[in-house]
């Protein structure tokens, strides 16, 4: 667990918070079944975690969308290909081992727990819920996306993954 506590503070939490599902998922990796027990985490991420992000107060929520932006303006200016892979939750060690990326990925994952730990015994917040990664409004993707893309122009932040054949948007997420 401290080794968790190091890497994926997030997760960390939520193992934290539920010791005997995390004991479940510990004891299937340790059996070498790793595939069922990434699926186990997963499965406890959505149960617990997406509950509580919908929950999280505001500040919270746009923190983790900041440092979600500061991830992949990292990934952009260094590793393109790993901007599909963080939209996809699955970066690779290759994407990590890059200090700048690295250090932005932490800090999202700081506010992901933060945003746990601020939402996780509040009533879900109307018309907000946390989905496969993203926070999630009401109305189309198109128009979330949107409202996403022009919040961080406001702030000065880029809204797309550059490749070298030209800029990639991240709408497909």
């Amino acid at each position: 667990m401290n080794d968790l506590a190091s890497t994926n503070p997030f997760l960390h939490a939520i193992f934290s918070d539920h010791m005997n599902e995390a004991k479940e998922i510990n004891a299937t990796f340790q059996a070498g079944d790793e595939e069922a027990a990434m699926k186990a985490t997963y499965a406890m991420i959505r149960k617990y975690g997406d509950p509580a992000f919908s929950s999280a107060s505001d500040a919270s929520a746009i923190e983790v969308l900041k440092k979600a932006g500061d991830v992949i303006d990292a990934l952009g200016d260094h590793y393109p290909r790993g901007c599909i892979e963080f939209v996809h939750n699955d970066i690779s060690s290759e994407a990590l081992s890059i200090l700048s990326v690295n250090e932005a990925y932490r800090k999202y994952q700081e506010a992901q727990r933060l945003a746990y730990e601020d939402g996780k015994f509040r009533k879900p917040i109307p018309d907000r819920r946390y989905v496969s990664g993203s926070y999630r409004g009401s109305g189309s993707k198109q128009s979330r996306t949107a409202h996403l893309a022009e919040s961080r122009k406001r702030s000065g932040h880029r809204t797309m993954c550059h490749h070298q054949k030209g800029p990639q948007h991240l709408s497909r997420a």
